[in-house]
């Protein structure tokens, strides 16, 4: 921030003061840190290439700052080249041979092409110069700076050469950009720029992984259609931080394929973010919006079928007006989206908004009026957290409901065995307990017996005359004689007392703790209790009765001898008159 100031102080003071001599050569006492050659460099317009003699006298040349845009500064556009030098001096005295020995120096990007010369020496370029002029303009380089380049005094003259291409951005830019520039060891330059090494190629890798990993989740659900536009996304913002790095010149393409990708990925990353957004939010977008997210596509197709650096450089300025409104209106849209409730909007806002100050400052910088890095690779990671916080979100709430599901779920199959099981234990038409229900509880009374000794009952009660009544009656009636016997019985047990329809027109009882005469006093209650109703058909009242036999249980028989004991009893019963109570 402090070399920026500087800059637009040297800046104004030039434009005010324009013959004031500030350029100074630059000692250099130590090499143990890169020295920053940036500041006041001489600069000449035209070309000689003379100009790049240490002994030439340049005490009329003009100055400029470096880094600074000639159309910044104030230069007209009726050039092509300049040239600019720079004296610098080693100390002898401090530095060692073996210091001087591994020199290096960086350049930052210049526009559009360079040469540079030490000494009057050749020592490197980026892009080439007429006559098979190639722009090179976005390209730090980092050169060796030979010991031979140095005078006998440890003394050299940095020149360089600069062309610039008229027709790229309208001939409005050239000139010494943006970037480092400095002289040191090759190893200690190379540690000043390790960092713009290796962060673009572990950005590109993470966007890269978070590309293919999101078009994974969106081929295996094609629902997820905003996954896979985050995909898209991904992999346009892994390859435009890999070709706007260092690692650009690794890739064997001509630089102006390279530009064509670069620029695909710029032109695509509108499109996909917008798709992104409407699809997160599961907005509807109209006839306009959906025009406008895929009218990007225009300028892809042009970048492809008219290439050349001069078709970009022409997109570019367009492109930006109309990815601006994207740039201004999305974050009020997620910002409106997030105050109606919209959780999603609630959690991209941030990401979302951070990502559009990425790509403004990018378009700036595209631009030159802005002297910093490119954000937009370091700005896409707020859309990654937003899109991990909301995996995270969806993933909470998906839990949520699948535990929701799954207790409903559970609860209708309790409902469901419950239901399964009073069909496996329940007579339907009498709402008592069935004949399998009473082996499973009478096998438990006979257990608690046996650890007990507590004696029970077993009464087996018939309907009388219960043919007679369903021939007369009808087999409706005979089932309401049924369910009302069974009501009446159950009315009168205790709930220690045990229910039970034997088959047809019999129903079995197990009182439990009773001795015989408490058990005849239940049963006569009961005999009593139906011999008192009176059903009603069409041609009156009709009564009913029944006859019980019962046999206790003691340990001295078993279970089947017991019942067949009660049955025997109840034949008695039968034949005796009926409606009556035998115990055998």
């Amino acid at each position: 921030m402090k070399l920026g100031l500087l800059r637009k102080a040297l800046f104004i003071l030039l434009m005010v003061f324009p013959f004031a001599a500030f350029s100074q050569p630059i000692n250099i006492v130590s090499l143990e840190q890169p020295t920053d050659i940036s500041g006041i460099w001489k600069y000449k317009i035209g070309d000689d290439m003379n100009w790049a003699a240490p002994d030439l006298n340049d005490s009329d040349w003009a100055e400029i700052p470096v880094p600074m845009d000639w159309g910044k500064f104030g230069l007209d556009k009726n050039f092509n080249y300049l040239w600019y030098r720079l004296d610098i001096n080693f100390d002898k005295h401090t530095l060692s041979q073996e210091d001087l020995g591994r020199l290096g120096i960086n350049i930052g990007r210049v526009f559009s092409a360079y040469e540079l010369y030490a000494n009057g020496i050749f020592i490197g370029s980026v892009g080439k110069l007429p006559p098979n002029g190639q722009a090179r303009y976005d390209q730090e380089a980092t050169f060796d700076l030979p010991r031979h380049t140095l005078n006998e005094e440890g003394s050299t003259v940095i020149a360089l050469r600069v062309w610039r291409e008229n027709y790229l951005f309208g001939g409005n830019q050239g000139g010494a950009g943006d970037g480092t520039y400095q002289i040191g060891t090759r190893q200690n330059l190379l540690a000043t720029n390790l960092w713009s090494i290796v962060i673009p190629i572990v950005l590109a890798s993470i966007y890269f992984l978070v590309g293919i990993n999101h078009l994974y989740l969106y081929r295996h659900n094609t629902q997820l259609t905003e996954y896979f536009w985050v995909g898209v996304m991904a992999l346009a913002l892994s390859i435009y931080t890999v070709l706007i790095s260092r690692w650009r010149e690794q890739i064997p393409l001509d630089y102006w394929l390279l530009k064509q990708i670069e620029y695909t990925a710029i032109f695509a990353t509108p499109m996909a973010a917008t798709l992104f957004i409407t699809n997160m939010l599961k907005v509807e977008p109209g006839r306009f919006i959906t025009f406008y997210q895929y009218s990007f596509l225009i300028f892809i197709f042009i970048t492809w079928f008219h290439p050349g650096l001069d078709c970009i450089c022409t997109l570019v300025t367009p492109w930006q007006i109309w990815a601006m409104a994207a740039i201004v209106v999305t974050p009020c849209f997620i910002l409106f989206k997030a105050v109606k409730g919209n959780a999603e909007a609630k959690i991209l806002f941030g990401g979302v908004f951070l990502f559009s100050l990425a790509t403004a400052n990018d378009l700036l910088v595209v631009n030159r009026a802005l002297e910093t890095p490119r954000l937009l690779p370091i700005g896409f990671l707020a859309i990654v957290l937003s899109m991990a916080f909301s995996l995270v979100r969806r993933f909470t709430y998906s839990y949520s409901e699948l535990e929701l599901t799954v207790q409903h779920r559970t609860e209708e199959l309790e409902q469901k065995n419950k239901e399964l099981d009073e069909m496996a234990h329940i007579d339907p038409l009498t709402q008592t307990y069935n004949r399998r229900s009473f082996d499973d509880t009478v096998l438990q009374k006979v257990e608690q017996h046996r650890k007990n000794q507590t004696p029970f009952h077993i009464a087996l009660c018939d309907i009388d005359n219960f043919k007679t009544i369903n021939d007369t009656y009808g087999h409706s009636f005979g089932d309401l004689v049924l369910a009302s016997l069974s009501d009446t019985i159950k009315a009168e047990l205790r709930d220690e007392d045990f229910l039970a329809r034997w088959g047809g027109e019999e129903f079995i009882i197990i009182l439990q703790e009773s001795d015989k005469e408490q058990c005849q006093i239940a049963l006569e209650r009961i005999r009593l209790k139906i011999e008192k109703l009176a059903l009603e058909t069409e041609t009156g009242t009709v009564g009913v009765t029944i006859t019980i036999g019962v046999t206790e249980y003691n340990g001295s028989k078993n279970l089947k001898d017991v019942i067949n004991d009660s049955d025997q009893a109840l034949y008695i019963g039968k034949e005796n008159g009926k409606n009556q109570i035998v115990f055998n």
